[in-house]
């Protein structure tokens, strides 16, 4: 079977995805993504385009026949790298999912040139950068606020935000990245396949100020398609009303992913304006909501980035997480890199991995069913102290520089105090 390919994989016979301006990507892996036959090559967007003219494009039906001849994409060496190096691909993971007794019935629905009548029944909306927080490790195409933000930077401090290229005049200008989701045959394009979908990703920006979402999701319980389709939101637990929570347990299963990135002033600092009280209510609702229905119907883990703003911090957001039975799954930061932990100075380094080794020495009382998930956190905790043990920076100080640069004009903008509010974190202005 082709699922057991070292290349195949089932993405392009049944998932779209697209980025937060509306251009269609082959996933959210791939490193290129289909364009269009013609002179200028653009990518396909679905403001302008419709789903099923880019879904049987050139571009697309070519990307089917090469995986069915057993051809790598040089798109896809993202998941050829992760598994030689024997960890487990976006790839294998997307085959697996769909190993369910219809592989192969999918990929023989393909017409001899790679056309495939039946549209994509796994959609991964990026629902434009709308968003109300301004997350320091975040830029505009990601969020509106930045974005507004970073046009009144480059007014206020012009040659410092050239210094910074997601903050650069030739690469953030005036304009609006949403006009794709304020297109009503976009939703109606959607709303056409709602009887066919399986899966259903919504990301953002903050995927719940996006009100067509909520149309959609109520539209699918209102008319029982809901069971049949599996849901999944990232959101920074900021704007979760109850119609909004009322909603997402009607589905055959959702997974909830809270965006936050540590407790308290660390929360506030970092995802400004967020407010800790807020974020820390609305986590204990949804984790709650887990113990109550079971983690087949509905799924809640906290996604925080591991970067030099919080590591010296995050293991009270651990903690945090191990007292209330809340798993979590940390991404860490590498870009931009001024950063990242890699640049931390010793000193630092080694307070933050102690603080991490201390947990994994006290012991956190538990019920029977919440082992499953202290496992996986201790997991992450031991991957973490390796990460901090071997991604250090040969020549730090430069980059030591741009992070204080960076911090001290955002906090004069935001009248933050990033040493007021981390006094711990002195050691930095005297260099590595």
């Amino acid at each position: 079977m082709r699922k057991d390919s070292k290349t195949f994989c089932i993405l392009p016979w049944v998932h779209s995805t697209h980025n937060q301006s509306g251009n269609f990507r082959l996933c959210c892996q791939a490193s290129q993504h289909p364009l269009k036959d013609t002179e200028d090559s653009v990518q396909w967007n679905w403001s302008n385009s419709s789903l099923s003219d880019y879904w049987n494009s050139k571009a697309m039906k070519d990307i089917r026949l090469k995986l069915l001849s057993g051809e790598k994409l040089s798109q896809c060496t993202k998941c050829y790298i992760a598994e030689d190096a024997g960890k487990p691909s976006f790839r294998q993971y997307q085959n697996d999912m769909w190993d369910n007794g219809e592989f192969d019935e999918i990929i023989e629905s393909s017409a001899n040139d790679g056309t495939v009548d039946e549209l994509p029944v796994y959609f991964d909306l990026m629902l434009s950068n709308l968003c109300n927080l301004k997350c320091r490790m975040c830029e505009g195409t990601s969020s509106s606020e930045i974005h507004k933000e970073t046009l009144q930077l480059q007014q206020e401090f012009p040659e410092e935000v050239e210094k910074y290229p997601k903050l650069s005049t030739t690469r953030v200008k005036p304009g609006n990245n949403s006009a794709w989701v304020d297109n009503p045959r976009v939703w109606e394009e959607l709303r056409d396949r709602l009887p066919y979908i399986r899966r259903i990703e919504a990301t953002g920006g903050e995927p719940t100020l996006i009100q067509p979402l909520h149309d959609i999701l109520h539209e699918c319980v209102d008319k029982g398609y809901a069971s049949n389709i599996g849901l999944s939101v990232i959101t920074n637990l900021t704007n979760t009303k109850e119609s909004f929570t009322e909603v997402i347990q009607k589905f055959k299963s959702t997974w909830l992913n809270g965006s936050t990135d540590g407790v308290g002033k660390v929360q506030e600092y970092i995802r400004f304006p967020s407010k800790w009280e807020s974020i820390k209510k609305n986590m204990l609702k949804y984790a709650n909501l887990e113990e109550t229905l079971g983690t087949d119907k509905f799924g809640f883990s906290l996604i925080c980035t591991v970067q030099l703003y919080n590591i010296l911090y995050i293991d009270e957001f651990i903690i945090f997480l191990l007292e209330n039975n809340m798993r979590m799954n940390l991404s860490y930061l590498n870009q931009p890199d001024f950063l990242s932990t890699a640049i931390l100075p010793v000193e630092l380094r080694d307070i933050a991995i102690a603080k991490l080794e201390n947990i994994l020495k006290n012991k956190y009382s538990m019920e029977e069913t919440h082992f499953h998930t202290y496992t996986e956190n201790v997991q992450h905790i031991e991957s973490l102290i390796r990460y901090l043990k071997n991604n250090v920076a040969d020549d730090s100080q430069i980059l030591v520089n741009k992070f204080l640069s960076y911090t001290a004009m955002l906090d004069k903008k935001r009248n933050q105090s990033y040493f007021d509010t981390f006094p711990e974190m002195e050691i930095m202005k005297h260099g590595t």
